[in-house]
């Protein structure tokens, strides 16, 4: 080792990272640098030698963490490795249609998970895995403690006062449902709902509570036919006919043909 004609100064998390045997967890650049006196007396130096020394005891148990994992060079990797894979994950799923909406339909799950974990990992970490904020986390909380079993979708009426009944949610579910109108687009079900007066409520409100049940989607199950004009480019190509009755003042029934254009007239004494 190369020794230095100016003294250096030390960090104290140094000295306290070499007197709580985290040494190999220092970076090469910074060992190298260590002399071997300097490393042997912050060894055997007292916990209480520095001022504020007690805030050491409230990472204690964040150190032991790191020092084990810093004793297995593969549980580094695992955890490179892990967090890796989780910004890739969150990278990929954050572009994908319908992620956000499956999130937010496992409310419950979300928050029973943060609560279990939020002893060791804290709340604004948490929320990151599930690509949430924290105030959206907090209404989940607030959705999933104060449930409301008078809400369809368990929602505090306190809070939304202006929510649909059950027995509403229940005739959009059975109009959208109805085999009968499987072909029909969302707004002709909601008039025809209205007109039965089994609803009371505005077709953007019939939209949202749709798009709340997973009815979302296009309601046209069968492509239009396209019809383009008949063209002909040479005589006798295409035939055309034509046939219809015709009641004549004596009250005889004929019967007249149309073919090409042309009439020819029959009486077939109907």
């Amino acid at each position: 080792m190369a020794y230095l004609l100016s003294r250096l100064s030390w960090d104290t998390n140094v000295k306290h990272y070499i007197r709580n045997g985290l040494y190999d967890n220092l970076p090469n650049t910074i060992k190298v640098k260590i002399p071997k006196t300097n490393k042997y007396r912050w060894e055997r130096e007292a916990e209480n030698k520095y001022t504020g020394c007690e805030v050491a005891s409230f990472i204690q148990e964040e150190l032991e963490l790191i020092k084990r994992v810093g004793a297995s060079r593969n549980s580094k990797k695992v955890m490179e490795a892990y967090f890796k894979l989780s910004d890739t994950y969150h990278e990929i799923t954050g572009c994908v249609k319908g992620v956000r909406k499956q999130v937010a339909l496992q409310k419950e799950k979300i928050v029973n998970a943060i609560e279990i974990a939020k002893e060791f990992i804290p709340v604004e970490t948490a929320v990151q895995v599930f690509s949430i904020s924290r105030a959206t986390y907090h209404n989940y909380k607030t959705l999933v403690i104060n449930k409301c079993d008078a809400s369809y979708f368990l929602w505090c009426v306190k809070r939304f006062p202006h929510q649909l009944l059950k027995k509403e949610i229940f005739q959009i579910k059975n109009y959208m449902e109805n085999a009968a109108y499987l072909h029909w687009s969302k707004s002709s079900v909601y008039l025809l709902a209205l007109r039965n007066k089994e609803i009371s409520f505005c077709l953007t409100t019939f939209y949202k509570y749709s798009k709340l049940l997973g009815y979302d989607k296009s309601r046209h199950l069968q492509p239009k036919i396209k019809y383009s004009s008949l063209t002909s480019y040479k005589p006798n190509e295409i035939w055309c006919a034509d046939v219809t009755i015709l009641k004549t003042a004596d009250d005889k029934k004929t019967l007249h043909s149309f073919l090409d254009g042309s009439l020819f007239q029959d009486d077939f004494g109907l």
